[in-house]
């Protein structure tokens, strides 16, 4: 039957149908271990800052592997290493402590040279942020959605952007109205009533920590929860907190390093004529 399968039907028939199926015993890690980060385009619009028009932004999400609560996220124009750093840290100091291990999607973002270790000897004195905060990278299998658990929430999340006035569904088949051709009384219906307001991103941002915080927070979930709510796993697990010292270091932590020129007056600073000189 595999060899049918998979010379007939193709390798997703092959893991669906013949292929056992890889668990996991989530009893065997506490909250914090572990957290899934990954990429979502948003499927309502918000107002670009840097354009004014409307545009479907990306959501950058840190997600407790135990408790499935959302740590911490970052609302972006497009997916890249700036927003996943802010991402990381928002979630880091939300958990109090630091993981063990990034469970991170395998798209060109998260495997920046911001992020992962280096391998190219001529790049030796770039470390990445993971490395440098001693936490394990692992990258989920491509094109393997079950692999992470946060596309579970994902679905969930969906009818959180069913409610903005901005949504434009969830795909082709699920488009509102007035995003269908010739459907001129539905756009004018939205139009009068939305008078062409769009959400903003601090609007998003509002909304979607309510969300969390009220809703899906205190919702009993199934499986390894047994019945608990993320927010009281997450609250059994969080740590202790960084002090204020501890925090700074984060902070130049999540800075980006560029290997530069050593000149006879130091070093030039990028994007400024202001020159650094230290004496050794």
């Amino acid at each position: 039957l595999d060899t049918w399968t998979l010379f007939r039907e193709g390798e997703k028939s092959l893991k669906e149908k013949c292929l056992p199926s890889l668990e996991r015993d989530l009893d065997r890690i506490e909250t914090g271990d572990i957290l899934v980060a990954d990429g979502h385009t948003l499927n309502f619009e918000l107002m670009n800052p840097l354009t004014g028009k409307p545009k479907r932004m990306n959501l950058i999400l840190f997600y407790d592997f135990k408790s499935n609560w959302p740590l911490g996220w970052e609302i972006s124009t497009t997916e890249n290493t700036e927003a996943i750093a802010v991402a990381m840290r928002r979630a880091i100091l939300n958990l109090g402590k630091l993981p063990k291990i990034a469970y991170l999607d395998n798209g060109k973002a998260f495997r920046g040279r911001f992020f992962s270790a280096v391998t190219d000897f001529r790049q030796e004195a770039v470390s990445g942020v993971f490395e440098r905060l001693g936490i394990h990278p692992i990258y989920a299998w491509p094109y393997n959605a079950r692999s992470k658990t946060v596309e579970r929430f994902w679905g969930t999340f969906s009818e959180f952007e069913r409610r903005a006035f901005s949504f434009t569904g969830t795909s082709v088949k699920d488009k509102p109205p007035r995003l269908q051709r010739n459907e001129k009384l539905h756009r004018a219906l939205h139009q009068h009533l939305t008078r062409g307001n769009v959400p903003t991103v601090e609007e998003a941002y509002r909304a979607i920590s309510t969300w969390i915080e009220t809703e899906y927070g205190n919702r009993p979930q199934r499986g390894h929860m047994d019945g608990r709510t993320p927010l009281d796993v997450f609250k059994e697990g969080r740590g202790p907190g960084f002090s204020a010292e501890q925090e700074a270091s984060l902070r130049i932590l999540m800075a980006a390093q560029q290997i530069r020129r050593i000149g006879r007056d130091g070093i030039k600073l990028p994007g400024s004529d202001v020159k650094y000189y230290h004496p050794d």
